[in-house]
């Protein structure tokens, strides 16, 4: 009973650990479930859900921000001035009021880091548009034009 025991333990000590083909199998599975799983996420629209839940939150700090430039200027920037007005002081305001009314740059930037386009009425009545990720004007799906007061 013994030598059998001893037979059995020298079997096992031989073979230690995996074989490379052994891991190459493994590693070639591993590749394509990761494979599977990043197309299955991509095309599954949880990126256009993201952006679109960045947009939100970016259009309530522009909202702040504006009623902040609003309270300080007296009034909206123009649509000349645009949004950058928010994150560097444009030559028409007094240099007294001017600071930044945005805590960074990316603010006033859409998802895919384009500028926001802001238009402003004659009413007082303004709009922030992000061109989509094309950034040109229409567009369908990804490159489809968002108003963020629109955005739900």
């Amino acid at each position: 009973m013994k030598s059998k025991c001893k037979k059995i333990r020298k079997k096992i000590k031989k073979r230690r650990g995996f074989t490379l083909i052994e891991l190459m199998v493994v590693l070639v599975i591993l590749g394509t479930l990761i494979t599977v799983l990043y197309v299955a996420i991509k095309d599954s629209g949880v990126q256009d859900e993201a952006k679109s839940f960045e947009m939100k939150a970016e259009r309530m700090k522009l909202e702040v921000a504006l009623f902040r430039f609003q309270t300080d200027v007296g009034r909206l920037p123009t649509s000349e001035e645009g949004l950058s007005v928010l994150w560097n002081c444009s030559s028409g305001i007094d240099a007294s009021k001017c600071k930044k009314w945005v805590d960074n740059e990316n603010v006033i930037l859409d998802p895919w880091q384009k500028p926001y386009h802001y238009n402003l009425d004659d009413n007082g009545n303004y709009e922030i548009i992000s061109y989509g990720q094309d950034g040109q004007p229409g567009g369908e799906g990804s490159a489809a034009d968002i108003n963020l007061k629109t955005l739900q």
